[in-house]
């Protein structure tokens, strides 16, 4: 099926006239969120940095109560630390009788999303997306896990119940992010659209990157070598299979939470393995690129993640290790994203280095159609 998209996207590409005006990358960040149906996630009178944003893949944002709940009679905007440390730049309170606030919101991408809240005092309300929440509470700032919420992408609004002399300081809805679309330079709305460029993203829209073939550069890195972290045992178990150097790194009776950097031979795309152990799921992240998590069992065993594009080759895999987990190796093998192997999988022809309107019109149609 996805050789077929490519080569309905290949005679597509390859058919149209020269000649046509030239476009931007912000004509064609516009086109593709359009294409793809993600429009609801954009600001009435969007710029070209809620576009890029979008794109990015970001799902999770913070209310901070002081910045949303508007200028109110009802409310007062403190910055006293006397019930503990707040975010932001201070915190709302009610005064003296129960007082309700709307706080309004964009959702970016439609999903499910876990809610907390930082409150003090017993008994505030929040209302959101049809459901309702009474906090409890004491006299110091506590943040309370609210649970799982489906909410679609676009405006929205939370209301909020704050008894007499109660505070709110912020509420989350945290989301893993979607995997990025973006040129291994990032967007620069202005530039010129290449062929290049419409080529990397469209892939990345259609989750196609692994189909880049690999390189012969490929790096291997011994996680216990480079990782140094209170939690984390460095291991020559073999019970659970061979470790590739004779040892590797385990979390104890608790979860750890930790950095692990890594330098790239270049800048470009990569395919990245990890090879661990765990019986729960471990959390990988590469932050504004992607979120992952990845089910070893308990012998250890290889993993892929997401392929990645990078300007710069210095990257740091953020990584939670639930107890008694451990992870052995981490694979960088580098794909073949010069230009014309990208416009070949694509099916631009080799001359092709611009693109022109009904290129990206045919091209649209096939996203709509696609996603």
């Amino acid at each position: 099926m996805i050789r077929c998209w490519l080569l309905i996207l290949g005679a597509l590409l390859c058919s149209n006239p020269a000649g046509a005006a030239e476009l931007t990358q912000r004509d064609w960040m516009v086109q593709l969120i359009d294409s793809l149906g993600w429009t609801f996630g954009l600001p009435d009178d969007p710029q070209d940095e809620d576009y890029i944003r979008l794109l990015s893949g970001e799902r999770s944002l913070r209310l901070e109560a002081e910045e949303v709940s508007g200028q109110s009679e009802r409310i007062a905007v403190k910055r006293i630390t006397n019930y503990g440390a707040y975010s932001g730049t201070g915190w709302v309170s009610g005064l003296r009788k129960t007082t309700q606030i709307e706080l309004p919101f964009l959702v970016l991408h439609s999903g499910t999303y876990q809610l907390a809240a930082a409150t003090r005092l017993a008994n505030v309300r929040l209302q959101i997306a049809g459901k309702e929440y009474l906090l409890g509470g004491q006299q110091q700032f506590a943040r309370h896990e609210l649970g799982r919420i489906d909410l679609p992408a676009g405006q929205g609004v939370l209301i909020v119940e704050l008894p007499s002399q109660s505070g709110l300081d912020y509420i989350e809805l945290l989301a893993d992010p979607r995997n990025a679309i973006r040129p291994i330079d990032g967007w620069q709305p202005e530039r010129v659209l290449s062929a290049e460029v419409l080529a990397l993203t469209t892939l990345q829209a259609l989750d196609l990157l692994q189909f880049l073939p690999e390189t012969n550069s490929r790096q291997k890195v011994e996680v216990e070598t480079v990782v140094r972290e209170a939690g984390l045992q460095k291991v020559r178990d073999r019970h659970l299979g061979a470790p590739s150097a004779g040892a590797w790194l385990r979390a104890g009776n608790q979860a750890v939470s930790f950095a692990m950097p890594l330098r790239m031979s270049q800048p470009g795309c990569y395919r990245l393995a990890l090879r661990g152990s765990s019986d729960q799921p471990v959390q990988v992240a590469v932050p504004g690129l992607f979120s992952a998590e990845l089910d070893f069992g308990k012998s250890l065993t290889r993993k892929m993640l997401p392929p990645v594009c990078l300007s710069d080759p210095q990257l740091s895999l953020q990584i939670r290790l639930p107890a008694w987990a451990g992870l052995d190796l981490v694979e960088a093998s580098r794909l073949n994203n010069d230009q014309q192997q990208l416009l070949s999988l694509i099916g631009f022809v080799e001359d092709q280095g611009q693109v022109d309107t009904e290129t990206v019109n045919d091209l649209v149609r096939l996203l709509s159609r696609l996603h």
